[in-house]
């Protein structure tokens, strides 16, 4: 998703070879008279979901969140309902985030009704239908959540939850059934960053501060039950000076390698600008180096290439406005002819040969 000239979100449907499939218009998606913010896109069930801060697509009433035709953009009948209806803010709706597993799709906001039922902050849908499933996520605060990931049965939340009514954690953790997995309620709050969800693994990066202003950003690993350390860990990311602070602010993962983007200046103690990639193994840094004239928004891989989006005019040495195919293996840039997009890219969603690049504000 990016936006045009007059900052109206504009989405893309980009095929596998780079091209713009000009079968697909994006829609308009409208909040009366007031700024639009596309917070992202997933492709669940055969349908494309847009969700963000907006009231309407193609003149239809549809609140924080929109299912599409991936073929050709039409927007569905499907309506999820979101409403907020306490206070202290009633009337306020939005999807701040979402993830997908199967043919479920998870998204997270400010609301507490979804189609008719009670739902606070947290929802569950299938993708192929929209239908609201049964699970409920008590006591996740949507609005407060940063990241989500899920995979094999199971969700994952960072930035705020609520275990309890009465407790507050960093992450949490609940199967698709809406029940909360107990042992994620004891991971450190430092950890609470960019989370990517594998069936065998949780990867999370954060920021541990280790006193007197010192501080050790790594990407870590964790059992996807249990919620304990599995040992796994990717080397410091910092400055060269002194392994200082480093950020993560885009991840993702292959079976492989865990591939990350942010304030990232060395790994290791080695030079890197802005990329880095591990081992999912070992944890070691890759030679993976690509040369990116800026930091990413998101990353998203189909286990050969990965895509990146994010504020920056070139990729390899090639003119690559916002928007880049590299190679896993080297980081460079694919032989694809990719659009010359004219704003930042703020929304990705890739599935298969399918791939939609965005940008909106």
């Amino acid at each position: 998703v990016s936006s045009d000239r007059y900052r109206v979100p504009v989405i893309r449907h980009i095929r596998a070879d780079g091209t713009v499939d000009p079968t697909f218009v994006s829609p308009s998606i409208t909040k009366g008279t007031f700024p639009v913010t596309v917070n992202g896109l997933a492709v669940a069930g055969g349908r494309l979901y847009v969700y963000g801060d907006f009231e309407a697509v193609n003149s239809a009433v549809h609140r924080g969140i929109a299912s599409l035709d991936p073929a050709t953009g039409t927007v569905t009948a499907w309506d999820a309902q979101l409403a907020s209806t306490a206070s202290p803010a009633p009337g306020i709706v939005y999807v701040n985030r979402a993830a997908v597993d199967g043919d479920i799709l998870y998204f997270t906001g400010f609301f507490d009704q979804v189609s008719g039922q009670a739902r606070t902050g947290m929802a569950a849908i299938d993708g192929a239908t929209g239908a609201l499933r049964e699970a409920m996520f008590a006591n996740t605060p949507g609005a407060s959540v940063q990241y989500i990931s899920a995979a094999g049965g199971r969700v994952y939340v960072s930035g705020s939850c609520n275990p309890t009514p009465t407790t507050f954690a960093y992450v949490c953790a609940y199967t698709s059934d809406g029940t909360r997995i107990p042992g994620w309620a004891g991971v450190t709050p430092d950890l609470g960053g960019v989370l990517v969800a594998t069936p065998s693994r949780i990867y999370i990066a954060g920021t541990v501060f280790l006193g007197f202003g010192n501080s050790e950003t790594r990407v870590r690993g964790f059992d996807p039950v249990t919620g304990v350390p599995d040992g796994w860990q990717s080397p410091r990311i910092g400055d060269l000076a002194s392994g200082g602070y480093g950020a993560v602010g885009a991840m993702t993962a292959t079976a492989n390698h865990v591939y990350v983007g942010g304030y990232i200046v060395s790994a290791g103690g080695v030079r890197r600008n802005r990329y880095a990639a591990f081992d999912a193994t070992t944890g070691a840094l890759t030679p993976w180096y690509p040369a990116v004239a800026g930091e990413p928004t998101s990353l998203a891989t189909d286990g050969a290439r990965i895509a990146i989006t994010g504020s920056f005019s070139s990729a390899g040495g090639r003119l690559s406005p916002h928007l880049a195919a590299l190679d896993v293996r080297t980081g460079l840039p694919l032989s694809l002819a990719l659009p010359a997009i004219p704003a930042p890219v703020n929304a990705l969603a890739a599935s298969g040969a399918l791939v939609v690049a965005g940008a909106g504000t």
